[in-house]
């Protein structure tokens, strides 16, 4: 929707604006929803899928913008965008980093999750938002995104929540179970090496995958789907 006193670029970056922030933010609100074992993976893919496509469009309205206000607000080319930087997610960071002491000089490394998920939502959308399908098709035996991203939740999880804190969740988890009359007995899912995966397993994956965590009695108040 155009507005009086303001050149159309300017409206049509305005309303890009509103449709990446809302892509994002209905990521982060179904990264909310998904858990494992529960019938909710499915939210986890819808997430990646959002998440990734926001973070490549707020990254391509950067470097849109700089290079509007450092060329007397000319634009670039659609054939520029896509030869230099495509779909791709890391390219497009690498580029707004080289613009941080310009518009955010004190500006801090990224840590090593920080460039984790980075690599994960660049590889999520250039190679992955198809595994399923790809996967039934030829069966290469990649590694699935939601064994990715348990392996990323796994280290912000060990890394923000000390050991003694970690050993402490996992016997609460395991009393909870007790008090409750949960069996700890063998489900019908396999772990990422194909190992039947026991009860604690399947209720300690979703604690970590939820952190900061819920308490370890509303996970086990919650059945495991097929399990």
């Amino acid at each position: 929707m155009r507005q009086i006193g303001f050149d159309k670029k300017f409206t049509l970056l305005v309303q890009e604006s509103h449709l990446t922030k809302n892509i994002i933010l209905s990521g982060f609100d179904f990264l909310l929803k998904a858990n494992y074992f529960q019938d909710k993976d499915g939210y986890f893919y819808s997430s990646f899928f959002s998440i990734s496509i926001g973070m490549e469009r707020l990254l391509k309205l950067a470097v849109i913008t700089h290079y509007m206000l450092t060329n007397k607000y000319s634009t670039p080319t659609v054939k520029q965008l896509k030869t230099k930087f495509g779909h791709d997610v890391k390219i497009l960071y690498g580029e707004c980093m080289k613009l941080m002491p310009i518009y955010h000089p004190k500006q801090t490394k990224l840590e090593t999750e920080d460039q984790a998920l980075i690599d994960f939502f660049t590889e999520y959308a250039a190679n992955s938002r198809y595994f399923n399908l790809n996967e039934v098709c030829e069966a290469r035996m990649d590694r699935s995104p939601l064994d990715k991203w348990l392996e990323i939740a796994r280290s912000v999880y060990e890394r923000h929540t000390s050991y003694q804190d970690r050993q402490k969740c996992a016997m609460d988890l395991l009393y909870s179970m007790d008090r409750t009359g949960r069996q700890n007995a063998f489900t019908t899912y396999l772990d990422e090496s194909g190992h039947p995966m026991m009860v604690f397993d399947c209720l300690h994956r979703q604690y970590v995958s939820k952190y900061p965590p819920a308490k370890p009695e509303a996970l086990v108040r919650e059945p495991l789907k097929a399990a």
